[in-house]
């Protein structure tokens, strides 16, 4: 085979199995009442507030589901995975269980409002598990074949 035509055949390769970005399914909690969280996950989270307005991430135009006390409400995220909610109704002090999920994740905690139920010393600790980031992610997805070789390309770089 001449140079020339295997080198047409490789081209060929690689645009058929040209990696294609593959957006990570992650899913964030950004802020509860314009308090960064900071990627957190906590069991707990304490507002002095009655009618916080969560914001996060997650991909693209998906569907957000909010549970308080029960009570279900949806939210969509925009065009670059950004999403924002505002409680309808103010809440009374105390304790609140708020389930916020996607078809992917789900974050799951007690909310406590009113000024005077913030725990300051826990608030202090920062003990939470950072949550994964949504991001873009390239798999290994082809080989390019071209000058007797093979080259493996991944997401570790080049393999030969």
């Amino acid at each position: 085979m001449n140079k020339k035509l295997l080198l047409i055949i490789s081209l060929l390769l690689t645009l058929i199995f040209l990696p294609i970005c593959a957006f990570a399914s992650g899913f964030n909690l950004k802020s509860i009442g314009g308090v960064n969280t900071d990627g957190k996950l906590y069991d707990q989270w304490w507002f002095n507030g009655l009618q916080p307005t969560f914001s996060g991430d997650a991909p693209a135009e998906t569907l957000i589901d909010i549970v308080i006390d029960g009570n279900s409400h949806q939210t969509t995220t925009d065009e670059l995975g950004n999403w924002i909610f505002t409680i309808p109704e103010p809440l009374t002090s105390g304790d609140h269980q708020i389930s916020l999920a996607n078809s992917e994740s789900n974050i799951a905690f007690t909310l406590t409002l009113g000024e005077n139920e913030v725990n300051w010393t826990t608030v202090g600790s920062d003990s939470g598990e950072s949550l994964p980031t949504v991001g873009i992610f390239f798999p290994t997805l082809f080989l390019l074949i071209g000058g007797g070789g093979v080259i493996l390309i991944s997401k570790k770089g080049l393999e030969r």
